[in-house]
This record gives C-alpha cells, structure tokens and sequence, in this order.
C-alpha cells in the first residue's frame, strides 16, 4: 500500500508542470526520465521499482535522442545517487534525492551537451 501511494506522489510531482506531456520540451522529458530511472534504481526487486522502471521506458521511448543520451543520463544518475542524504532522524531519503535531481543544474548541463552532438 504505501508504494503505490509512493508512487503516486511521484507521478504527481513528474507530471504538475505540464498540463499533458506533448507541451513538454525534449529536454524535461530527458530530465523525467533521470527520475524514474533513479526510483527505479532506489528500490531494487520490489513493485515500485518495476513500476519507476516502466515510466522511465516510456520516457526513452518517447525520446529524441540517440541511446548516448540515454545512457549518459543513466551514468550520470548512479554517480549522484552514490551521494549521501541524511535526514536528522535517520530516515530514508531516496525519494528525495531523485525529486532534488530533476531540477540539478548539472544533469540540465549534461543534456544539453549530449543534445548538441
């Protein structure tokens, strides 16, 4: 129960600045897909992981871009997650870190790098 309502709050946070995903630019596609693909990765074997999973393929198939962009991004999301976020209780901030990383500066920068090749 508590991962479906995990992933629903997900779904809403990815989708609250769009109105339907055609309005999207390529790039915040890209960028929702870096998402999903770290909740995917944040909770192996389980069904929220399947699910991240599935929305991060729809993401890639939806996509512009070449598979070196792709896997860029999926490079780019394993060295962030190796980051340490610690909450003052000891609670688990996953969820966190992959909402924190849509609006990194950096995984924008490699985007738009990998883009323009």
């Amino acid at each position: 129960m508590g991962t479906k309502i995990i992933l629903c709050i997900c779904c809403l946070y990815l989708n609250a600045c769009a109105i339907s995903s055609n309005t999207l630019t390529v790039p915040e596609n890209e960028k929702k897909y870096a998402v999903a693909y770290c909740l995917s990765n944040s909770y192996p074997d389980s069904a929220f992981s399947k699910d991240a999973g599935y929305i991060a393929g729809a993401y890639l198939e939806k996509g512009n871009f070449g598979l070196d962009m792709y896997e860029g991004i999926r490079e780019f999301v394993s060295s962030y997650r190796e980051k340490s976020y610690v909450s003052k209780h000891d609670r688990n901030l996953k969820i966190m870190q992959c909402i924190d990383l849509f609006e990194s500066k950096e995984l924008e920068q490699l985007i738009e790098n990998t883009s323009n090749i």
